[in-house]
């Protein structure tokens, strides 16, 4: 089964109706499909340059592939250029909290009532320093799915269970995902205060 990269405001759809929530316009996201299926993701908002907010979800049966994972470092890290990044997840989200200290997620405190259904967020931090899944397994993640194996970057951050993945934006979309910079995103947001 083929694992895919959703794009798009049918991924930040998807990842606010599994929360409850919902972000502003022009959020991004990047959402996992196995199959067609949707099964986990995370929609990125609140760039200030130095951190972007990162709302993640998933399903009860999702194993996070460290291609989607390297993935969502480049993006963080490597597009945005962000020095960290905070997590935001449901403290019904059992997976997701197993799963943020072993990607180097530092717990830093609980948002009360933060979802639309009375649940609390917990927040995690991500240095740039610390994330393990980094601009190499991205490489050798690229690599691997252009045919030449993913050298020794594959074997080094143990992505040789995903040989297949790609991305598929929605019809529209830009192959890249949405800048982020504050005159874009914050700018328009306080205006509208």
């Amino acid at each position: 089964m083929t694992w895919t990269i959703e794009t798009g405001e049918p991924a930040v759809e998807w990842v606010a109706g599994r929360l409850g929530a919902s972000f502003p316009k022009g959020a991004a996201a990047l959402v996992l499909a196995r199959g067609g299926e949707r099964v986990g993701g995370a929609v990125f908002c609140g760039f200030t340059g130095r951190d972007v907010e990162a709302s993640v979800a998933a399903t009860a049966t999702l194993a996070w592939p460290r291609a989607f994972l390297a993935r969502v470092g480049l993006y963080v890290f490597g597009e945005l250029g962000c020095a960290r990044m905070t997590v935001l997840t449901s403290t019904t989200n059992a997976r997701v909290m197993r799963l943020a200290p072993r990607l180097g997620a530092v717990r830093e405190g609980v948002k009360r009532n933060y979802y639309g259904d009375g649940a609390d967020a917990v927040v995690f931090g991500i240095l740039k320093e610390d994330w393990p899944h980094g601009l190499r397994s991205v490489t050798a993640a690229r690599a691997r799915s252009e045919g030449d194996g993913g050298g020794p970057d594959a074997d080094e951050q143990g992505n040789r269970d995903h040989p297949v993945w790609a991305e598929r934006d929605q019809p529209g979309d830009a192959r890249r995902l949405p800048d982020l910079s504050p005159d874009r995103q914050l700018g328009r947001r306080h205006a509208a205060l």
